[in-house]
């Protein structure tokens, strides 16, 4: 290495060592104040390591005008239901969909919206029963008057057997399943229901929104290919007669009251039948450990034997307790 090099790499060495020192803050001085302090065995670190701190002006809030109790009203405001306006209405029904998800609001990416969509496609290559799922914010809710039966008249008359789901993201309790009238017929509005019960609580398994339509899909697929089933075999659902029975004020639901006054009474009975069970297991001990002893009662002797004709002793025993010998012993002559 020449002179040179070696000069210029130690000269740049002393200036980083000359920047860092100058850097450095300098070292507090003790003042008479603090000697004297420090003699009378007063503490002088704690002042020496806030002072810095102490003389520090308040920062300024990041972002100002920022109101907590405005971010939580706003937040309470978008979570409350809301009706779904009507143009986006006309996007979702006015026409049968061109897919078999139907996100006119754009509530998935584009990504998203293909994972999704490839599956519904797979359903169907492999069902026979179509499967549409519309998509709707969590806050939004369908108008009342709308009609499910006249959807299905106007936009899958031809369609064969259909379900249709009106989902919810980040809401999956909140989803609404809609049959066709041939599947209806052969499954009926119990199995319905159970369908989507069983969606529903795959769904609620998943934390994230996406995960959560994924649960639910799957498991609505596989809940219509048994409904497939039934309706290929011509099975006829048994007539529900659930709501004649509710309307019926002469009608009982033994279960609802059981449960109301199981709930209400039932550790009470279990106590009682415990304490009951614990009392006749120990009165049967006590019954099988009980002993039972006879008096000795002496014999007068007759006619210098010690018994004689015409000479009887009635004898008594009880229990825990001994007999005198008055009103035990009663001889009976002849």
């Amino acid at each position: 290495m020449s002179f040179t090099r070696i000069a210029l790499v130690t000269l740049i060495a002393m200036t980083n060592s000359l920047g860092q020192v100058d850097e450095l803050p300098p070292l507090p001085e003790w003042s008479e104040e603090d000697m004297r302090r420090w003699e009378q065995g007063d503490e002088l670190i704690s002042d020496m390591l806030f002072q810095s701190q102490q003389e520090i002006e308040p920062v300024a809030p990041m972002i100002e005008g920022f109101s907590w109790q405005d971010y939580e009203r706003e937040v309470a405001e978008e979570k409350k239901i809301r009706d779904i306006p009507a143009d986006l209405l006309d996007a979702y029904f006015s026409r049968k969909p061109s897919s078999f998800l139907i996100d006119p609001q754009n509530i998935l990416t584009r990504q998203e919206y293909r994972d999704r969509l490839s599956f519904l496609k797979y359903h169907d290559s492999d069902s026979r029963v179509g499967l549409y799922v519309y998509l709707f914010e969590g806050q939004q809710e369908l108008p009342s008057e709308m009609e499910m039966e006249q959807l299905f008249k106007e936009h899958f008359s031809d369609a064969g057997p259909t379900a249709l789901v009106m989902y919810y993201m980040d809401e999956p309790g909140r989803a609404e399943l809609y049959l066709s009238n041939e599947l209806i017929r052969s499954v009926g509005q119990a199995e319905r229901r159970r369908a989507l019960q069983s969606a529903i609580n795959q769904a609620r398994s998943k934390s994230q929104p996406v995960d959560q339509l994924d649960g639910f899909c799957v498991q609505m697929s596989i809940r219509l290919y048994w409904m497939e089933k039934a309706w290929q075999a011509g099975i006829i659902a048994a007539p529900e007669i659930e709501a004649e029975r509710g309307s019926s004020p002469s009608s009982f639901d033994w279960r609802q009251a059981f449960a109301s006054w199981w709930s209400q009474w039932g550790h009470y009975t279990l106590m009682a039948a415990l304490f009951s069970v614990v009392l006749l297991v120990g009165r049967w001990i006590h019954h099988r450990r009980r002993q039972y002893r006879f008096d000795d009662h002496p014999i007068r002797p007759r006619l210098g034997f010690p018994q004689a004709a015409s000479a009887s002793l009635v004898r008594r025993f009880s229990l825990h307790r001994s007999l005198s010998s008055e009103p035990s012993e009663r001889s009976h002559r002849r």
